[in-house]
């Protein structure tokens, strides 16, 4: 998968975890790679996707050469019709399987993320400025909210073991903060893109940043903001010592938020 069709599935995932509401683009996403046979979706939720290109607006089917533009009007409905039919961008064809897979994952992390919100955490999007998001500041008013819950989605990609994801989530917030919080968030980010090159076979590059990673959260240990630092590093030791070290298959670590 490129970088381009990563940063477009992101981009769908992430935003299933800030608003509800973008949760129907992400089922709708499902449908459609779950099947190479054009999809009757309401107009509403299939707009982010075409937005991302990911999907086209058509009724002929995936893999048949159709050669819409994104913004063309269904062939079948009318361009103010309530349903439309929509096909996946020949681009991510290729990638069917591992995007559905993806899909797949961040559905279950967007279930986990909503159905157990923290007690007083407001509901609205944190900062993620190409989706609108509100600003994440080091000012007291809301500044905690913002944090834990930012937390808390990063832990729900985490787990789900969207690597990327965390990545797209947690740069953002490490832009906005200061002190002992920026150096935190940014030791989750670089452990979360060593198992994303973990994934990708670049075993140099994992444990670069692994070791990075590690260095600037294994002062904040056991626990930091409700991460369960210490509990993380003994996973990441287990998991780096059988998966890097000998090559077998090992339990993902896991990022717990108490």
């Amino acid at each position: 998968m490129t970088r381009a069709q990563r940063n477009a599935l992101a981009d769908v995932i992430v935003a299933a975890l800030h608003e509800r509401a973008a949760g129907d683009a992400l089922a709708t996403l499902e449908r459609v790679l779950a099947t190479t046979d054009a999809v009757a979706v309401e107009r509403a939720a299939v707009a982010r996707l075409v937005a991302t290109r990911i999907v086209v607006v058509g009724s002929a089917a995936a893999g048949d050469g159709g050669t819409q533009d994104a913004g063309d009007a269904d062939a079948t409905c009318g361009p103010d019709a309530a349903v439309v039919h929509v096909v996946l961008a020949l681009a991510f064809v290729p990638v069917r399987a591992e995007a559905l897979a993806r899909v797949q994952r961040a559905r279950l992390a967007s279930k986990a993320y909503w159905r157990t919100p923290a007690p007083g955490e407001r509901g609205h999007r944190s900062a993620r400025p190409e989706l609108g998001g509100t600003r994440v500041t080091n000012a007291q008013d809301g500044a905690e909210a913002d944090l834990g819950a930012c937390l808390r989605r990063a832990a729900a990609l985490f787990d789900a073991r969207l690597y990327f994801e965390v990545h797209e989530e947690l740069e953002a917030l490490w832009r906005r903060v200061s002190g002992a919080t920026r150096i935190v968030v940014q030791g989750l980010l670089q452990i979360a893109v060593a198992l994303h090159h973990a994934e990708g076979g670049n075993v140099d590059g994992a444990r670069r940043l692994l070791a990075a990673g590690r260095a600037k959260v294994e002062p904040y240990a056991p626990t930091w903001r409700g991460v369960a630092i210490a509990a993380l590093l003994a996973d990441l030791r287990r998991w780096e010592h059988a998966h890097l070290d000998r090559g077998e298959p090992a339990a993902a670590p896991r990022l717990v938020i108490a």
